[in-house]
């Protein structure tokens, strides 16, 4: 008396005890029954609790427990029953056994790997349907499952219970902490000897990650097959076996480049090969399968047209293995577009490097180091004597040196910052030191936003060309020296010597009042004249007074000397002194070709020549010429120097030899207005050179 039943039953037999209270509160059940000398006894126990109320079933007073020996022939069954209800409690698999013969079906067993995976304790669940499982952590149920990962769900689950049969379900549940899971459930009847379903037994795995695998595996597939459809690169799937290609999936872009319906079934001809063609991605998709690695290749459709043929495209094919069989998968990318700039890149590259100027390509970086060469043509290796590998990633300033002007390099820089072209001429060196003249023709190549992103260089060596224009120039001074002299010397003396006789005889005539006296005064007259003509003619070709006075007395002599021998109205208006005396003859010349030609080509009765110094001009020029009329204006070809005659050469070249720029346009009031804009100090280079075209010689 006094002892726990708990204590009296065989260790073997005392989990679950509890429970049992817990859930019959009255009942029998069996159980291995401890006698005083420790040996089992297996005996019914009969529990019959009056006054369960909540309270605890064990307590002295609230349960009769009947304890009644069984007497069998043979104990082994008994403990067989045992056996098998410890081997279902160590089994990995979640095991649980309901009883439908009792209300709702309840749970009676549950083994430990159960309560491991739910969370929950044996007494609160035994005697409960297993739908507590479908309990959400808000206390709802989740009644919606019609299965996963290839299973039925819910409404199976009830079919076979109601049937009696066996049948393998997933569900979603729900573990006591609310996590969310999924229980592979495989139900069995056990039934009695009456062909009764006794007991179902229910074999449980959780599947959780095999089936959010599967569900990622199947969003992925959804997004690529998605991508797959929609995609503008044209996709397929073919199958290359037996020296053929079969073609198993083709995309929406694909149909629609080649022609494919979109209801039509991919086709082993789909895309009409010829059998060159179907050769060629033969060749490739075995090289992928083998290489075990994507594979490119080029073609053209129509297949086998040549490249570039009108309305023909150009393909760029990627092959890539799939799986360890005979499908590639293919992406075909039409490059019609970069193939012919491609073209037209090398055809631009081939005309570049034929030429017989250097042309160096550098980047926008205009602060040294910069620009950096990224490019030269064979010309430049011919011209300058480096190879590419010596100026690749220098900067053109290697090629300049004492001669060359610094001015030229600044005004270069200005036109470029300010996004214009620039053309211009400086003194650079070869590899072995000798300096020549080159001209410089720069533009810039422009990104995306406008900015300059490059600069083309076009280079040309003029020294020679140079030389000869100076050669001819000198003669033509030469020339017109002595022409000067002649009208001077010559011509003039004969004229003042026959204006002196006719002065005589007319003085004679007169004082004898002869009728032919005033004819002769006259003809005398018009000696003098054209005396003072050849003297201005001579002063024109040959202006001396630049050796005196300097270019404002020589500039304003002209505009005197064209008001009287043309009757305009010519000014002038300056005094800047410029040096050296050649200099300032080339700017004579200027003025007096642009002076003459407004005058006798466009009609001016009205020029003004002015020469100013300037401190703030944006290309670095120091002063400027300029000549403006009144005339009809110099005709659109003329200006932009498509059509340019002899004195408009002239003109520019003169303006080139002193280092300056020319520019002619058409006044908006009328008229033309010509500006030269020079240095008026001359070169500005390290050695004081004011002769780059002396330095080739």
């Amino acid at each position: 008396m006094g002892e726990r039943f708990h204590d009296l039953v065989h260790p073997e037999d005392r989990p679950g005890i509890r429970d049992r209270f817990n859930v019959l509160g009255s009942g029998s059940w069996d159980v291995r029954v401890l006698q005083r000398g420790g040996a089992p006894v297996w005996s019914n126990v009969s529990m019959l609790a009056p006054n369960v109320d909540g309270g605890d079933p064990l307590a002295v007073g609230d349960v009769f427990l009947f304890v009644r020996p069984i007497v069998e022939p043979d104990p082994a069954p008994r403990d067989r029953a045992a056996l098998y209800r410890r081997a279902l409690d160590a089994t990995n698999n979640l095991v649980v056994i309901t009883d439908p013969k009792l209300p709702d079906n309840p749970l009676v067993f549950v083994n430990s790997h159960f309560l491991n995976a739910t969370g929950y304790e044996r007494h609160e669940i035994l005697g409960q349907n297993c739908r507590f499982l479908q309990t959400r952590p808000d206390g709802t149920r989740d009644t919606d499952q019609p299965g996963f990962d290839g299973r039925p769900g819910i409404d199976e689950l009830r079919r076979a219970i109601a049937a009696g049969e066996s049948t393998t379900v997933v569900l979603r549940n729900y573990r006591k902490s609310g996590e969310v899971f999924f229980n592979e459930l495989f139900l069995t009847p056990v039934l009695d000897q009456e062909g009764e379903v006794a007991a179902y037994i229910g074999v449980q795995n959780d599947v959780t990650e095999r089936v959010l695998a599967k569900s990622t595996l199947a969003n992925q597939e959804q997004l690529l097959r998605a991508f797959y459809d929609a995609s503008p690169l044209m996709m397929g799937m073919a199958d290359a076996a037996d020296g053929a290609i079969a073609h198993v999936s083709i995309n929406a872009a694909a149909r629609a480049f080649f022609g494919i319906g979109e209801t039509r079934p991919a086709e082993p001809d789909a895309l009409g090969f010829t059998e060159e063609e179907t050769a060629r991605w033969l060749e490739h998709f075995e090289a992928c399968r083998r290489e075990g690695r994507p594979v490119s290749f080029e073609t053209t459709y129509p297949w086998g047209s040549p490249i570039g043929a009108p309305g023909g495209r150009y393909l760029h094919i990627v092959a890539s293995p799939v799986g360890e069989g005979t499908l590639c998968s293919y992406v075909v990318e039409d490059r019609t577009a970069e193939a012919s700039v491609e073209r037209d890149r090398q055809r631009l590259q081939a005309a570049v490097e034929s030429l017989r100027d250097p042309v160096i390509i550098t980047d926008a970086h205009l602060d040294a180091p910069g620009p950096r060469i990224l490019y030269v043509n064979p010309a430049y290796t011919r011209v300058f004597g480096y190879e590419p590998d010596e100026v690749i990633g220098k900067t053109p300033r290697m090629t300049q040196g004492p001669a060359t002007d610094r001015a030229v390099l600044t005004r270069l820089r200005h036109r470029l910052e300010a996004g214009e072209p620039f053309v211009g001429e400086a003194v650079n060196y070869r590899k072995d030191g000798t300096p020549f003249l080159l001209e410089w023709e720069i533009v810039a190549i422009p990104g995306a936003d406008g900015t300059p992103q490059a600069y083309v260089w076009t280079m040309r060596d003029v020294t020679d060309r140079r030389r000869l224009e100076r050669a001819v120039s000198e003669a033509t001074v030469r020339e017109q020296e002595r022409m000067a002299r002649d009208l001077h010397d010559g011509l003039g003396q004969v004229l003042a010597s026959t204006r002196f006789a006719l002065s005589g005889v007319a003085s004679t005539l007169t004082r004898d009042e002869h009728p032919e006296a005033p004819s002769v005064t006259a003809a005398s007259d018009r000696i003098g004249e054209a005396l003072e003509l050849a003297h201005t003619i001579a002063r024109g070709l040959l202006p001396t007074h630049l050796e005196g006075e300097g270019l404002p007395s020589a500039l304003a002599r002209l505009a005197d000397d064209l008001s009287r021998s043309y009757a305009v109205a010519c000014s002038f208006t300056g005094g800047l002194q410029v040096r050296p005396e050649s200099r300032a003859e080339h700017l004579y010349r200027i003025a007096q070709e642009a002076a003459t030609n407004a005058i006798r080509h466009g009609g001016a009765g009205r020029v003004c020549l002015s020469l100013q110094s300037h401190a703030d001009d944006p290309d670095g020029y120091g002063a400027s010429l300029t000549i403006r009329d009144d005339g009809c204006g110099i005709s659109p070809d003329r200006v932009n120097g498509t059509r340019d005659g002899l004195g408009l050469r002239s003109m520019r070249f003169r303006a080139h030899a002193i280092g300056g720029c020319l520019a002619i346009s058409r006044a908006p009031e009328g008229g033309t207005v010509v500006v030269c804009r020079f240095d008026p100090e001359g070169p500005s280079s390290g050695d004081g050179s004011s002769d780059p075209v002396a330095l080739g010689r």
